[in-house]
């Protein structure tokens, strides 16, 4: 079932507590790629975002030139809960607010589809008419996730919840996506909703190979917030390049975005740039990078934002999660492995150049495969949103009463 050719584009609510924009962050992101999605599919666009980073000047005006309609509210006196013994229920960290936001912008435009990033905002579905179609993009696994900062010492940071408190967000919407298909197969053991895998969808963006001359320090870059299992992994890594001072001499790896201020006070081995003005820009200016992620939760963005520049990746196999590569430099299962290739990468422009081909050939077979996920989960969804419309347009059963 399609859409009849006269008929009024999807209208799609897209409810996210992280801006799109700059897309300096793997949430920020995948919130980005799936309204362009949308966007590339004729659907009108309505994003309310719950401004729980703030939102600069100029980031208010990039986002409404992206989308169109932008609303924005922000968490005035609100503070999260955690009503649980152990973790926050499902609507701790639900603002009221937001839902009386979405409830007026239903009123004014009556949305066919409504997709709401994370599963404990899932209570907005309760702003809306039934005949919405609901969607939950739910980036991560939360239920149980307390557990993995376990694995690594760490106490648990951001939100959590447990399984069962997972499965009544999740049970809300209609339509449940996961970014890999590993987290599908757990989602559809806790939710009776369709859960379908999109993974992310950005286009590869071509750079020119840096030139490299041997006998200068290898530029190794990493882009990263600055989340625990980040901070971690970074750790552990300084580490490792601490312990081969020979193999340090033959490259400078450079750190950007928010992780830069969340590492440890002590001394490490990292040339530090904080934010970036240009993601683009500082992986322009690097020779490789590198992912040494140990453990964590997630698609790992990074790796596929560096697989998509063409740049030579460097990464562990937990850095690789949910991305099809056999290539041996994208499947280290340590620290001190990640540190001996970057030192043979130093002396080797040649090899450099055969790396970046490789990246760029594991990234386009990654993306092929993610937009023909989208294109038949958008199918799905059309056709739940037409049957819908149809019943909405129905003129109401009358009963006639027989003498």
């Amino acid at each position: 079932m399609t859409m009849p050719p006269n008929a009024r584009p999807l209208s799609v609510l897209v409810c996210t507590p992280t801006p799109t924009h700059p897309a300096i962050q793997g949430n920020r992101q995948r919130v980005f790629d799936i309204c362009r999605a949308l966007q590339s599919v004729g659907a009108e666009l309505t994003v309310l975002y719950y401004a729980t980073e703030g939102l600069s000047a100029s980031e208010a005006r990039r986002m409404k030139e992206a989308w169109g309609s932008v609303e924005v509210v922000y968490p005035r006196g609100f503070v999260p809960r955690s009503s649980l013994v152990r973790c926050p229920a499902i609507d701790d960290w639900y603002d009221k607010a937001v839902g009386a936001a979405a409830a007026i912008l239903n009123a004014e435009k009556r949305f066919d589809a409504c997709i709401v990033n994370y599963a404990w905002y899932s209570k907005i579905f309760e702003s809306l008419l039934p005949d919405v179609v609901r969607i939950i993009d739910t980036h991560d696994v939360f239920g149980g996730r307390a557990e993995k900062f376990a694995a690594i010492d760490l106490a648990p940071q951001w939100f959590h919840t447990s399984i069962a408190q997972e499965k009544v967000g999740l049970d809300r919407a209609d339509f449940v996506l996961a970014i890999q298909d590993v987290e599908a197969e757990i989602l559809r053991q806790r939710t009776t909703s369709q859960v379908w895998t999109v993974g992310m969808l950005s286009a590869a963006e071509e750079m020119p190979a840096t030139p490299y001359r041997v006998g200068r320090p290898l530029k190794v870059g990493y882009v990263g917030s600055g989340n625990p299992f980040n901070v971690s992994s970074m750790v552990s890594f300084a580490r490792a390049l601490q312990a081969a001072p020979a193999a340090s001499r033959a490259f400078d790896v450079h750190l950007a975005g928010s992780i830069c201020a969340a590492l440890p006070a002590a001394p490490h081995p990292f040339i530090t740039h904080g934010i970036v003005d240009s993601v683009s820009g500082f992986y322009r200016s690097m020779d490789v990078v590198v992912n040494p992620m140990l453990g964590g939760t997630g698609l790992k963005v990074k790796s596929l934002e560096a697989l998509g520049f063409g740049k030579p990746l460097v990464a562990t196999l937990d850095a690789m999660a949910g991305i099809d590569s056999r290539h041996d430099g994208h499947r280290f299962p340590d620290m001190e492995q990640v540190v001996r290739r970057l030192q043979a990468l130093s002396g080797d422009p040649d090899r450099l150049l055969d790396e970046a081909e490789i990246s760029r050939g594991v990234f386009e077979s990654y993306r092929r495969m993610q937009l023909l996920a989208f294109s038949q989960f958008w199918s799905r969804l059309e056709q739940e949103i037409v049957g819908r419309r149809a019943a909405r347009s129905a003129p109401p059963v009358s009963l006639v009463s027989q003498c």
